[in-house]
């Protein structure tokens, strides 16, 4: 079958889809990947296809514009989005629909998807969830279409939570949004538009879910990207290590809560070794580097975790998913880019791992202190309970349906869809 993908043009995220995009391929399955040029180095380095579609849309520069300094003092709880007030609920749906589904997929972008669509006859249409002008381009190509996650479902919880609450002609801007941009090319809106035929989702199970989709489990994969084994990390650590990272989509843009400096001043003379994997760009601002600080710019983590006793990250999908994977300790300080925070995973990871003794929560306020981290290490390397329960989270994700069980998964559904 022809099997098309459309992330979201964010280098993390077309990483999420990767894995699947080359399990397919393996199965012998015709995969290619629609991107903006955003990506165009990014997809080249896959080795699969990429179909270039709508304008350069420049994401970082964006995200880096709306970013929040993290001292606004703002409230930082996650209401069940099932208690929330209708007002609320209708204006975080108003407040993503323009100022971020309608950003990265403009018409100009579900214009080319539908186009390729047409001529490219997919059988399957696999989308990032932010991107839903992709469900609109599988209609008009006659092809399935499921999302998969990259972090939480949030926009699936506040979806049903709108439609809850919703009462006869209520105002609904994601309907109108996907409604005309559908009636382009002479489609009428489901909300498969929104939330897609199914789900696919590497989440863990006690992340959780919205009750309108239909999930489908899957295994998280780890997807570094093309890198090399450095000297140093084919020998094992004299110490106990620990890794710190920001994550490589955040460089430049934003990061978390505390800054780079502040970071490395929480681990400077701990009994530890502590790999860094920080550019040139965000040491520039450092007067020293810890003489326990390894600074490096990029090493993959599928490699360095398993060598870790923890890791301090910005709880983006991609990281903690490794970690889980790698049954790694971990100590989230959530990315201080709000619509993340809020909506797509840091907070909820950390106090998920929290709950389950497997990790530390370490920004639950607007006020962070070196200080404060530095305890929260120590805890964490000190208590065995952590690393026990970070290993049967880690048995947990292993029994979760395998990749290539996916593909299998896609086959059927595709070949019941075509009966």
């Amino acid at each position: 079958m022809r099997v098309l993908f459309v992330p979201l043009p964010v280098e993390s995220h077309l990483k999420a889809q990767t894995q699947l995009a080359w399990a397919l391929r393996a199965a012998g399955h015709q995969v290619q990947i629609a991107v903006t040029p955003d990506l165009t180095a990014e997809i080249m380095r896959t080795g699969l296809t990429g179909v270039p579609v709508g304008p350069f849309l420049g994401l970082r520069d964006y995200l880096a514009e709306v970013v929040t300094d993290g001292s606004s003092g703002a409230d930082e709880s996650l209401p069940d989005e099932a208690f929330m007030d209708w007002d609320d609920v209708r204006q975080r749906i108003s407040d993503l629909t323009v100022g971020w589904f309608r950003v990265v997929c403009p018409d100009a972008t579900v214009a080319d998807l539908v186009a390729y669509a047409r001529h490219w006859r997919p059988d399957l249409v696999i989308w990032d969830p932010m991107m839903m002008g992709a469900a609109v381009a599988a209609v008009a190509g006659g092809a399935m279409h499921v999302r998969l996650l990259f972090g939480t479902d949030r926009m699936g919880r506040l979806r049903s939570a709108f439609l809850r609450k919703a009462a006869g002609d209520a105002e609904d801007p994601l309907r109108q949004w996907l409604a005309s941009l559908g009636g382009q090319y002479g489609l009428a809106f489901t909300e498969e538009m929104v939330l897609g035929r199914w789900t696919i989702d590497p989440m863990p199970s006690w992340v959780r879910r919205a009750p309108e989709p239909r999930y489908l489990a899957m295994r998280h994969v780890t997807v570094n990207g093309p890198g090399l084994l450095p000297d140093w990390l084919r020998v094992p650590p004299g110490g106990r290590r620990i890794c710190l990272t920001l994550g490589a989509s955040h460089r430049a843009a934003y990061g978390s809560k505390a800054s780079v400096a502040a970071l490395l001043e929480a681990v400077d003379g701990l009994d530890v070794e502590v790999v860094a994997t920080f550019d040139a760009d965000e040491l520039r601002v450092v007067e020293r580097v810890p003489d326990n600080v390894r600074p490096v710019d990029f090493v993959p983590l599928g490699a360095l975790l398993p060598t870790c006793a923890a890791v301090v990250h910005h709880g983006g999908a991609g990281t903690f998913g490794a970690a889980l994977e790698h049954g790694v300790p971990q100590l989230i300080i959530p990315s201080s880019l709000l619509n993340e925070e809020r909506n797509w995973g840091p907070i909820e990871f950390a106090q998920g791992l929290h709950e389950h003794g497997a990790g530390v929560y370490v920004a639950n306020s607007y006020t962070f202190t070196p200080q404060r981290l530095r305890e929260h290490i120590v805890e964490v390397l000190e208590n065995d309970d952590f690393s026990r329960r970070a290993a049967a989270l880690r048995h947990e994700s292993l029994a979760r349906p395998a990749v290539a069980e996916m593909v299998q998964t896609l086959e059927r559904l595709v070949a019941d869809e075509r009966r």
